[in-house]
């Protein structure tokens, strides 16, 4: 009688098994092993639907009214922001549909969450170098200042942030008044050292040339970084404190690169600066240092303050 040779290894045992199962018995084991597969498919996708739930969680949190109600009305807040970055502006999205502001009914909003890179921190700690950020802007057509979200990748930005609902959210809503554009290039070297007051880390951040720049680059930021000092330190602080501005401005003045000195005389002449809180440092530095300042400074700091602000509405 001819017999067929049974296979070795593994196939062989498999197949010597189910050759000594009955019909009945080898149906069962395979309903049970099928059952354990659909019993370790659920529990690997509910693990992995946690893990993305988990990652993708939208945040609980409320706009904010608009910055100075904020300050005024709603001190509990934590102002003036907790963290203040410099940071370039990566990958944008849409984290949530858009609601109705729970401040103007009128206004439609949308979350959103950038992706910023770390520079320098002049206030707090971001915790690490890479951040999401969250923020509400306009989910309707705007006229107006530019809104949050209006960067683009790559730009360099001053981010004014607090922390809420376990996540980092921008200082303000809307408009962008917590997001300031920054035209003074890199600066690896600025970090502002416990007790630095921010009002210096930022002259120093806006009236420093860093790296990438060009010297006529930095002549026009010199400029757009006054008025940037200015608008920051008036939301920030009530007031400008222009004392290191002053003395920063005064240094640029003092350049021997043409259109630099150029923008930092500019500055110095007919600026906010020439308030009446910096005119002593003023005049301080112009009976030590003025005979050897390039820069012809108004008869404006000869007048006295209120004469002075008439003088600059005409």
């Amino acid at each position: 009688m001819h017999q067929t040779k049974t296979g070795t290894g593994a196939v062989g045992i498999v197949a010597g098994l189910i050759s000594s199962m009955s019909t009945e018995e080898f149906a069962i084991k395979r309903t049970r092993s099928l059952r354990r597969i659909r019993a370790s498919s659920c529990l690997l996708l509910l693990s992995l639907s946690a893990f993305w739930l988990g990652c993708n969680r939208v945040p609980k949190l409320v706009d904010y009214p608009e910055y100075g109600e904020l300050r005024e009305k709603h001190p509990q807040k934590d102002l003036p922001p907790s963290i203040v970055i410099l940071g370039t502006m990566g990958e944008d999205t849409r984290v949530a549909a858009p609601l109705t502001s729970q401040w103007d009914p009128k206004l439609i909003l949308q979350l959103r969450k950038v992706h910023v890179r770390v520079e320098n921190t002049l206030r707090g700690n971001p915790a690490s170098p890479q951040l999401d950020v969250f923020y509400f802007t306009f989910g309707m057509s705007y006229n107006g200042p530019p809104s949050l979200g209006s960067w683009q990748p790559g730009e360099r930005r001053l981010l004014f942030l607090q922390r809420d609902s376990g996540v980092l959210r921008m200082a303000c809503d809307g408009v962008g008044s917590c997001a300031r554009k920054v035209k003074t290039g890199f600066h690896p070297d600025l970090k502002a050292e416990p007790g630095t007051p921010l009002a210096d880390a930022l002259a120093e951040l806006f009236l420093t040339k860093g790296e990438g720049v060009s010297d006529s680059e930095f002549a026009a930021a010199i400029v757009d970084g006054q008025s940037e000092f200015q608008f920051v330190s008036g939301r920030e602080f009530g007031h400008v404190d222009h004392q290191y501005a002053v003395a920063k401005l005064w240094t640029l003045s003092t350049s021997n690169v043409p259109v630099i000195r150029k923008s930092a005389c500019y500055s110095l002449e007919i600026s906010y600066l020439l308030a009446c809180e910096s005119e002593e440092t003023l005049r301080q530095k112009m009976q030590t240092e003025g005979p050897n300042n390039p820069c012809v400074l108004s008869e404006m700091l000869g007048q006295p303050c209120e004469d002075k602000a008439k003088a600059k509405k005409h």
